[in-house]
């Protein structure tokens, strides 16, 4: 008799590697993003102002955590960002929380 296991692998919460401030009416302004990790590869700067994650507006962190909630590590979601003044979108790939 053969013995399976039905456990599945743990999956890690993805995360944006940036340290952030709620700039009030806007959304969560970049202060610090991680050297050499995937979000700083993929574009994400200092000051970037984070407007929507996949579709979804972010005007606080808590929205913005709750944008991510179920989101995995190694994914991409969709970014756009208020930059200099100018809506800039691209794919942010998830770090491990």
């Amino acid at each position: 008799m053969i013995a399976m296991s039905t456990m599945k692998a743990p999956t890690t919460h993805g995360r944006i590697a940036a340290k952030y401030h709620n700039d009030w009416g806007k959304g969560p302004r970049v202060m610090s993003v991680e050297q050499g990790s995937k979000t700083a590869k993929s574009g994400l700067m200092v000051d970037d102002i984070i407007m929507k994650i996949d579709g979804k507006p972010c005007k606080t962190k808590a929205e913005m955590d709750a944008a991510l909630a179920d989101k995995r590590a190694g994914n991409p979601v969709s970014v756009v960002v208020d930059r200099d003044g100018r809506n800039t979108a691209f794919n942010v790939t998830l770090d491990p929380a």
